[in-house]
């Protein structure tokens, strides 16, 4: 049998496929786990003791953030596409810094405004319509963690110029799970809002 030999070109480009190809995988098991929860969350909407609560304001502020984090991500690849490394650098830093203002927003949120709001997640004064709130933003929160790590490995790299023009994969993928983070938190941010 012969043996068929990839050019460097194509052998950048199958990588490239496969690793963005691995990052849709993963992002499509996290949103179906997010279905459920929500699936879930509606089914029990209509048993009894659900009790109908508040959306805190700070969700907004949060919101804020990952939604600009997403915007400044966008432009840190379109950096790195058009070989204009100082911005990839300077966009990469800055949704850094917007994801950690995302992450800082939701942990105060929710170990800190949602209990002034009376919303705890066990004890008699605690509801399933709350728990479920807490643990939505609080698994969408761990993931962000997450996110935040690939932000802070990808950002170091682009510092120590390991991407240019043509090779910018990792950018790519780190841009896509981080993408997603944002529409996925817009999605429950508004699933919250309006079903409550």
């Amino acid at each position: 049998m012969e043996t068929v030999r990839l050019t460097f070109k194509e052998e950048f480009q199958l990588k490239r496929k496969n690793h963005i190809m691995i990052m849709w995988i993963a992002n499509a098991a996290i949103m179906m786990m997010f279905a459920a929860f929500t699936s879930a969350y509606l089914v029990s909407k209509s048993t009894e003791g659900w009790m109908y609560f508040e959306l805190p304001s700070a969700f907004w502020k949060s919101t804020a953030f990952i939604v600009l984090s997403s915007i400044t991500m966008f432009l840190a690849q379109r950096g790195a596409r058009l070989g204009k490394m100082t911005n990839l650098k300077l966009w990469m830093w800055i949704t850094v810094l917007l994801g950690f203002g995302f992450a800082f927003s939701q942990y105060h949120t929710l170990f800190t405004v949602l209990f002034d709001y009376g919303i705890v997640l066990t004890g008699p004064e605690s509801n399933i319509s709350e728990q479920f709130l807490i643990a939505i933003a609080a698994i969408h929160l761990f993931h962000v963690l997450a996110g935040i790590l690939s932000l802070l490995f990808t950002a170091v790299k682009a510092s120590r110029n390991k991407y240019t023009k043509d090779d910018y994969r990792g950018i790519e993928v780190c841009s896509i799970y981080w993408h997603f983070l944002d529409v996925l938190w817009v999605y429950l941010f508004v699933f919250l809002l309006f079903i409550r």
